[in-house]
């Protein structure tokens, strides 16, 4: 794969046992876990990490029902011993009306959400800033920005009294690590929304939230892109970091972004540094972070 800059020393292409979802450590019984984009890509990786992990209830949704009913199958097929309830929804998570049917469902049928996984996401054809089609550029933030705030917004107006839940967002290197050029409404958009989750964060420090750069894979995406070239990231990687990441280990990462890439381990080892810095979090390199609520 790419040769990236790591936070840790340790740079993972591929899952290993210290985020094994089978690991009793890790488990999520008696969860129910909501991932949009769930029918395919890292969407479905995720949903069977979590399938492996003993999850009570794994909702997907995506706007093709031929879609998810193939990733059920896929998924029930692929960890059979699993008692897991594989749920489908068909959803546009930019449409409020789709948001409140699925939820209402949800509660009715399913009960309360525990996990939500934001997995959607559009990239815009590759085009020059202000060259290309204004509705494709456009719809990267109608989605990644406008349609992941509605998910957003519906997941917390169904949590319990407490406010406790794990929000996972999946965003990408292209929001935090550099400009890809041609692409600067999925760059902007990935930003954005991520500066949304550090305001929810410390608006609502219950909820535990976190972004996360899920590896390079071989997806309709990233052959989209233009940019298909391999060697990748293996699969399991981001759908066993997911896991790890909403388990009680991954607490004092709530707000910051983080790469399934990096080492846990490492990462726990330097819990103190990474809080006590502050570090993981949006800044001017060179300008340090201000608490801008207290001046």
């Amino acid at each position: 794969m790419p040769k990236f800059t790591s936070f840790t020393s340790v740079f993972h292409t591929g899952p290993y046992p210290a985020i094994d979802p089978t690991d009793e450590r890790l488990s999520a019984r008696g969860k129910t876990v909501l991932i949009s984009g769930g029918g395919s890509g890292v969407g479905k990786v995720i949903a069977l990490a979590f399938a492996q992990a003993q999850a009570a209830n794994i909702i997907i949704f995506c706007r093709t029902m031929s879609t998810l009913t193939k990733a059920k199958a896929s998924i029930e097929e692929a960890a059979p011993d699993s008692p897991s309830k594989i749920h489908v929804f068909e959803a546009d998570m930019t449409r409020p009306s789709d948001l409140q049917k699925m939820f209402s469902s949800i509660k009715s049928t399913i009960g309360p959400v525990d996990v939500l996984v934001n997995s959607a996401a559009h990239l815009a054809d590759k085009a020059r800033v202000f060259e290309g089609d204004i509705d494709d550029w456009w719809l990267s933030f109608q989605i990644n920005v406008n349609g992941s705030y509605l998910l957003t917004r519906a997941f917390i107006q169904a949590l319990p009294p407490s406010g406790e839940g794990v929000l996972l967002n999946l965003t990408s290197v292209c929001g935090h690590g550099g400009s890809m050029m041609g692409f600067s409404s999925y760059n902007a958009s990935k930003a954005a929304f991520t500066r949304v989750l550090e305001t929810l964060h410390h608006e609502m420090p219950k909820l535990r939230v976190m972004s996360i750069h899920p590896g390079v894979y071989d997806s309709v995406m990233r052959r989209r892109s233009g940019n298909d070239g391999g060697p990748f990231d293996d699969e399991p990687l981001a759908g066993h970091f997911a896991v790890w990441a909403a388990s009680p280990e991954a607490d004092f990462l709530a707000g910051r972004t983080v790469w399934a890439n990096w080492d846990v381990d490492e990462l726990k080892a330097r819990r103190e540094e990474i809080l006590s810095k502050d570090k993981l979090v949006f800044t001017l390199e060179g300008f340090p972070n201000m608490d801008l609520n207290n001046l």
